[in-house]
């Protein structure tokens, strides 16, 4: 049945292709899915800002990386120019990666950051992201700062954070530096942790949802505070413990939650008290750089000659995150204006 589904979504791929008559797509343009909410800000931010620039043919990958490599294999053989990818899974980077090698094309994979391994691989790919150590660094600092500032937080008063930590996934560059580089900062200020659970959600509301339940069934009280690699998950988080009624506006039913990526519906929530903060990556710097180096690459250009991009070892675009409480909160709102 998956098969099937497969080859009709590829029909219909080919035939939109064929709609589009005489007007040529040079750039392939590959979200892993359109549903996960910063990544559907980025897609929209692309495809606004490639207007005049450059051709775009943007395409869901659904979450599928064998969606996401036929996709590419049909683009290939068109003639597309630029292959600009967000990875399903960044363990498949060496095989797409030596799909635009064979063809001499040039490739930008952005927001699943591929191994240095991978990226020596090729002379013509680049990487648009940011630095996930970074964000748990930030994360940390807002994590500190509020547990300094509410001694109400720490209900046991043992003067140590009983957390959990919802993650991404397993093995993931972004999950793996926000979670490690988040507790370390607390134990460098000298902050006490327990961790009390922890586990994948696979960057998914409704998954981090049911995990949030039944950490809330085993340990109740006894959580101090969420932390999450990204706002989607933080939301789940939220929803879940609103059901056990926290964070409903009485102080002594409150649990703090901090994620990543400074999304509408969490920076509502920042505002409303709700969720403690968020750390940005702006979607729009993201799909502004995408598409710059898209454009240029489409035309045969030199990428390092852009002079509103500054480069890593020539090939990484690295954007800083900004951490986001409700003493800044403009800066979230301005971000997806």
């Amino acid at each position: 049945m998956k098969n099937l589904i497969i080859k009709v979504f590829l029909l219909v791929t080919v035939f939109s292709l064929f709609l589009i008559g005489s007007e040529k797509t040079t750039v392939l343009v590959s979200i892993y899915r359109y549903d996960d909410m910063f990544m559907g800000f980025v897609k929209n931010d692309i495809k606004e800002y490639a207007k005049d620039k450059v051709n775009i043919f943007l395409r869901d990958s659904q979450n599928s990386q064998a969606t996401q490599n036929d996709v590419i294999d049909i683009m290939i053989e068109r003639g597309v120019n630029v292959l600009a990818v967000n990875l399903v899974n960044p363990r498949a980077a060496e095989a797409v990666i030596a799909k635009a090698r064979k063809h001499d094309i040039p490739i930008v994979l952005f927001n699943k950051e591929p191994s240095k391994e991978d990226m020596d691989s090729y002379d013509k790919i680049w990487y648009v992201g940011t630095k996930s150590e970074q964000s748990g660094v930030l994360q940390g600092k807002i994590i500190h700062e509020s547990w300094i500032d509410n001694p109400q937080y720490d209900k046991n008063k043992d003067g140590k954070i009983q957390y959990v930590m919802i993650q991404g996934e397993p093995n993931h560059a972004d999950a793996i530096g926000r979670s490690v580089n988040s507790i370390k900062y607390l134990k460098d200020n000298n902050i006490g942790v327990d961790l009390l659970a922890q586990g994948e959600a696979f960057w998914d509301e409704d998954n981090a949802n049911l995990m949030m339940k039944q950490y809330l069934r085993k340990y109740g009280d006894k959580i101090e505070y969420i932390i999450s690699n990204n706002d989607s998950m933080a939301i789940g988080a939220l929803n879940a413990i609103r059901e056990f009624g926290y964070n409903k506006g009485d102080d002594n039913k409150f649990i703090p939650i901090v994620g990543v990526d400074g999304i509408p519906s969490v920076i509502d929530e920042i505002s409303k008290g709700n969720i403690v903060g968020t750390v940005l990556q702006s979607p729009k710097n993201q799909a502004y750089a995408i598409v710059d180096l898209v454009s240029v690459l489409s035309k045969g250009g030199n990428p390092l000659e852009l002079e509103n991009i500054v480069f890593e070892d020539s090939k990484y675009v690295r954007l800083p995150y900004v951490a986001i409480t409700s003493e800044n909160i403009n800066l979230a709102y301005e971000a997806y204006k």
